[in-house]
């Protein structure tokens, strides 16, 4: 190797090692989407704003990505979109690797926005959220997924908890003062934490759906949309374990589950 191939290599060596942080990755993603400022990454990430300020610092000095004042604003947006190749194409390789056969990677198809900003006051479950109106964005390459979805009254909503503490194999429920085994309750704080909940759609407008009943905190990633169907999704359940002592029907979030911006997800 002479020395200009060195020089070369050494210099794209630096743009993978900016990469080289799962946060990191995550701005690059966010970012393929349009531009953000560092108030909107801050909420999305959840952590503290000069962590991700850090962050963007050094995809910026590695030529990645550039920013623009605007008044007391800045905004980041992506300076060598071809860079999405290379992390999908790391992507691709970690999910089909022999050794890796068990974990996969999952992306967000979408964005969930809602009058929710904490999890304190946020309802515990679509029933109990009757009115909380918000919108689905469906990011545009899955827009044409939307086709047909009109007619349904409501959707199952599959997302991610991005602002969930790390897992816990017994919890104290929302809903009890008792400890429980983690997967006899819907806590969010989970090992893949992944949620779902039934939303009632009221309109579908291009990529944005217009839904209510939403008990979701805003800026949450959206993984997957289905229809709800009653005659296969509702099945007799003669027995609901220790959730059958309880008789609260108005019962709202706290912060228990909530993972702080100086926590490590």
């Amino acid at each position: 190797m002479d020395d200009n191939a060195q020089t070369e290599y050494k210099a794209q060596a630096r743009i993978l090692k900016a990469l080289a942080h799962p946060t990191r990755l995550f701005i690059v993603d966010e970012l393929s989407r349009g531009e953000r400022c560092v108030c909107e990454l801050t909420d999305l990430i959840g952590v503290e704003m000069p962590t991700v300020s850090r962050h963007l610092n050094v995809l910026k000095n590695a030529g990645l990505i550039e920013d623009e004042k605007r008044g007391p604003l800045v905004f980041y947006q992506l300076r060598q979109p071809c860079i999405l190749k290379l992390c999908k194409g790391i992507a691709a390789a970690q999910s089909s690797s022999p050794g890796n056969v068990e974990s996969f990677c999952v992306r967000p198809i979408g964005r969930i926005h809602s009058p929710f900003k904490r999890c304190t006051g946020t309802p515990v479950q679509p029933s109990l959220a009757q009115g909380a109106g918000g919108s689905i964005e469906v990011f545009d390459e899955f827009a044409a997924g939307l086709k047909d979805l009109a007619g349904f009254d409501r959707l199952w909503l599959l997302f991610w908890f991005h602002r969930a503490k790390p897992a816990r194999m017994s919890v104290t429920p929302l809903l009890d003062s008792r400890a429980r085994g983690l997967f006899a309750t819907r806590a969010p704080s989970r090992p893949n934490p992944i949620g779902l909940s039934s939303v009632r759609l009221l309109k579908v407008e291009g990529a944005i759906l217009r839904v209510a009943d939403l008990d979701i905190l805003d800026g949450t990633p959206l993984l997957d949309i289905k229809p709800c169907v009653p005659r296969f999704d509702y099945l007799q359940a003669p027995r609901c374990g220790w959730l059958d002592a309880i008789t609260t029907s108005t019962c709202v979030a706290d912060d228990r589950f909530e993972r702080r911006q100086n926590e490590k997800g």
